[in-house]
């Protein structure tokens, strides 16, 4: 479990405070609201003697992981006052440096972990305490101000969140690395990491990062070795350090003898604010659970009905979010009265108790409830409905006992005791037909485990496809003198009238042992045939070699061919070049080769990971086919430099419209423009809040 890794808990004086630097572009003088903790003058003091004092604070530098609470607060880890947490929560100060963390949308996992890092290099006082006049001077106008800044501690404050991959020896490998630059930057005396070539690529590779900081250099950093050395460059540069620290003291400390009286800033008491964030870092956290799975599961396509209940879970959640907004907003009014006057605290505790907020969590609660349920159901009849057909419960099944064909309009296989029935919906053609017919006359399959498979008992389902089955033949009167591989195979061909609107009435499984049914329903192309023939060779030959030495039985005849798949690669290649160069040279909206970049960046992942682990031989397949694709795309590319060849925006329409056909980059496209969509409508909605 993380804990805070702050090392000690000193009461300070009521009159002098510290806060964290999270808008660190202030100086020495500026006025600050405690009770919002907001600075609100940047300007600071125009003359004013000040003093640079080496750094009392040790380094800390900290990997937190295994964090499982739903409530976690990284703030707390880091050893933000608790005060200051409360307003940023609260949203009464602006989330900017570390404290943008608080806004991080991503999922936080198993896998996630976070590395902080706070180094001081010196820091910057008054000589002397202000007096009346040169308060007066900023404070006249400003009556909510309540501190002013006497202190600034200056040096580098950052909190990364690291995504680790799943695999165990490679998260190992990654957290050892970071326990190593830990150690590496707790040392005072080193300020420089090196790291080897071998962990500088796993970390480039397998870590994906975000870093939050005080110093705009270092937050737009993707990579462990530039952060490093941008960290490095700071510490050799005192002019790069940033405000880490403010020390504030009372406006009504200095100026007790001023006419106007200052405004009066009370702290809460660690109960209070310990209770409050437990309160919101729950509420808040089940909120942002519920948005991201609304936006995730707002794109699917769903049947009707279930359409028609996200739909009202997704009204239902913008009430229910409306409610919270306003708690929020309630407690906020709340926190800065009590700050104000202290008379007003017992209010907080009366709203944290009161039955408004208990029905707010039970509403939330509920809501997961409904939208978890409803994506489990939506989920199934989604993958259903994709395949064009519903679902239903188990269908009755009658067959006659006198000709041995199906005579019920409702069922859906052969029930004959001593059958294997493949189903698929692809139509036949009347020589595929014939092909199978003539097959069904020359061989049989022998099944050497008809005893011990069960009867198969599922949900089975209607559809408007055309469906065709082949009935594999179990009898056990094999003819011992043929050869094996010549047995007979019986097959059987029908096209059952199948009801659409009917439903269907279910009725327990054929009790017979030596009977299982398979029927396959799918989109054409995606694989139903080769099953099918897969598992009648699986049947016939008792090992991989023997099936790879002899001829393969060939129940369904297919077009599916490994010179299809190269044709398919070398379309798709000369394809890629041709938006590259329209890219590079015709719109000119990059210098880069995004394709050939791509591939290189595969070839060097697989080939490390062929390096740093025991890999099969599939690793370093794919790395030589990656080569290939890699050196037939340069071709391509090449040839379109050499004749100099133009397209307009008409002709890449025309060319995307080709590559489209193929099911795999449909797929892909769908998917992007989903994507686009959802990047669309969450731009416009945090248009509209802001």
């Amino acid at each position: 479990m993380a804990k805070s890794i702050s090392k000690t808990s000193s009461k300070e004086p009521s009159d002098v405070i510290e806060r964290r630097a999270i808008n660190p572009a202030r100086c020495l003088g500026s006025l600050y609201d405690g009770v919002r903790d907001q600075v609100i003058d940047q300007s600071g003091l125009s003359n004013h003697q000040e003093q640079w004092l080496p750094s009392s604070k040790p380094t800390q530098c900290e990997v937190i992981n295994n964090i499982a609470a739903s409530n976690f607060n990284i703030l707390r880890c880091v050893d933000i006052e608790p005060e200051l947490r409360l307003s940023l929560l609260l949203k009464l100060a602006k989330r900017s440096g570390i404290a943008e963390i608080l806004d991080y949308s991503h999922p936080i996992d198993q896998y996630t972990c976070f590395f902080y890092y706070s180094w001081i290099k010196h820091e910057q006082t008054l000589r002397k305490l202000l007096g009346v006049q040169e308060i007066s001077k900023q404070w006249s106008s400003r009556v909510t101000a309540t501190h002013v800044i006497t202190g600034i501690r200056f040096g580098i404050d950052l909190v990364m969140i690291l995504q680790l991959p799943s695999q165990a020896d490679i998260y190992d490998k990654i957290h050892s690395i970071l326990r190593k630059i830990r150690d590496i930057l707790l040392n005072e005396k080193k300020y420089r990491v090196v790291l080897t070539p071998k962990e500088n690529n796993l970390l480039e590779n397998f870590l994906k990062l975000k870093v939050y900081s005080n110093a705009s250099m270092l937050t737009g950093v993707t990579k462990i070795s530039d952060l490093l050395s941008h960290i490095e460059l700071i510490k050799n540069h005192s002019k790069l350090c940033c405000p880490v620290t403010y020390i504030l003291q009372t406006i009504a400390s200095l100026c007790h003898a001023h006419e106007r009286k200052a405004p009066e800033f009370t702290t809460l008491s660690f109960t209070l604010i310990n209770d409050l964030e437990h309160y919101m870092l729950q509420c808040r956290s089940r909120m942002k659970y519920l948005e991201a799975s609304l936006k995730e599961n707002q794109t699917k396509s769903l049947c009707k009905h279930h359409q028609q209940l996200f739909n009202e879970t997704s009204t239902q959640f913008l009430k229910v979010k409306d409610i919270y907004m306003h708690e929020m907003h309630r407690f906020a009014t709340l926190v800065v009265d009590a700050r104000n006057r202290p008379a007003k605290i017992f209010k907080i505790n009366q709203a944290l108790h009161n039955g408004e907020l208990e029905k707010l969590k039970e509403s939330i609660h509920q809501l997961i409830e409904n939208l978890e349920n409803l994506t489990t159901q939506g989920l199934v009849n989604t993958n259903l409905q994709q395949k064009h057909f519903a679902s239903f419960t188990t269908t009755e099944r009658h067959s006659s006992t006198s000709d041995n064909i199906i005579t019920d309009k409702y069922s859906l296989i052969n029930s004959d005791s001593h059958n294997r029935n493949l189903g698929s919906n692809d139509p036949l053609k009347e020589k595929s037909k014939l092909s199978l017919t003539n097959l069904h006359k020359k061989t049989t399959i022998k099944d050497n485990s008809s005893s011990a498979l069960p009867p198969a008992h599922t949900n089975a389902h209607h559809s408007s496809l055309p469906q065709w089955y082949v009935t594999m033949s179990t009898s056990d009167k094999i003819d011992h003198s043929e050869n094996h591989f010549k047995q007979r195979l019986s097959s059987q061909v029908s096209a059952p009238e199948i009801s659409s609107t009917s439903p269907l009435s279910s009725s327990p499984p054929v009790p017979n042992d030596d009977t299982i049914n398979i029927l396959l329903l799918g989109e054409t192309g995606v694989g139903k045939s080769t099953f099918i023939n897969a598992f009648a060779n699986y049947l016939i030959f008792n090992s991989f070699e023997q099936a790879e030495s002899s001829e393969p039985i060939v129940i369904i005849p297919v077009s599916f061919t490994q010179n299809g798949i190269g044709n398919i690669r070398n379309t798709l290649c000369h394809a890629s070049a041709k938006l590259a160069h329209f890219l590079i040279y015709t719109a000119c909206s990059t210098k880069d080769d995004p394709f050939l970049n791509g591939l290189a960046e595969m070839i060097v992942e697989e080939t490390y990971i062929c390096e740093i682990q025991k890999t099969n031989d599939f690793n370093i397949q794919l790395v030589q086919e990656l080569s290939k694709l890699e050196s037939q795309y340069e071709q391509h590319m090449n040839k379109l430099k050499s004749t100099k060849e133009n397209f307009d925006v008409q002709a890449v329409y025309e060319l995307i419209k080709i590559i489209s056909n193929y099911p795999t980059v449909r797929e892909q496209m769908i998917t992007v423009k989903q994507r686009q969509r959802m990047i669309i409508e969450e731009y416009e909605y945090e248009v509209q809040n802001i």
